[in-house]
């Protein structure tokens, strides 16, 4: 299991959107049960990520990684819109796996190495892009 974004890895076998919205373009499955609640983008990033801690307590992380796995096959690529090593929900998500699963997985970005991913929580301020700056690069 990789993440990657829409521009990067939208036509690639595996892609599975974890966002509310997609690109015309992309028509690989959705899986919203881990994506941001629409008016959850417009919110101050701490209150953002109170919010998608809510939303991830709620969840199993066995559970969403199988049902990963049904939709992407045996290598999903967890797809939103934000560049690699930008301030980004799905690599929330990823790391929130690794942590829950009750087996070692590394979920690095597609064509990284893990030690070259930035962390969700360690992101500088300066490489939180926001949402709407994000949707004009498509």
């Amino acid at each position: 299991m990789t993440t990657g974004s829409f521009r990067n890895c939208a036509n690639m076998k595996g892609a599975v959107s974890i966002s509310n919205g997609v690109p015309d373009f992309f028509r690989g499955p959705q899986y919203k049960r881990v994506a941001p609640r629409w008016n959850m983008l417009k919110l101050p990033r701490e209150d953002y990520d109170y919010e998608f801690g809510l939303i991830l307590e709620k969840l199993d992380p066995e559970e969403v990684y199988m049902e990963l796995l049904q939709l992407g096959g045996p290598d999903p690529i967890l797809l939103c819109w934000e560049k690699p090593n930008t301030w980004c929900h799905r690599r929330r998500v990823a790391e929130w796996l690794e942590n829950g699963l009750g087996f070692d997985i590394i979920i690095t970005e597609h064509g990284f190495r893990r030690e070259q991913v930035l962390p969700y929580f360690g992101t500088p301020p300066e490489l939180i892009i926001p949402v709407k700056k994000q949707l004009e690069l498509f």
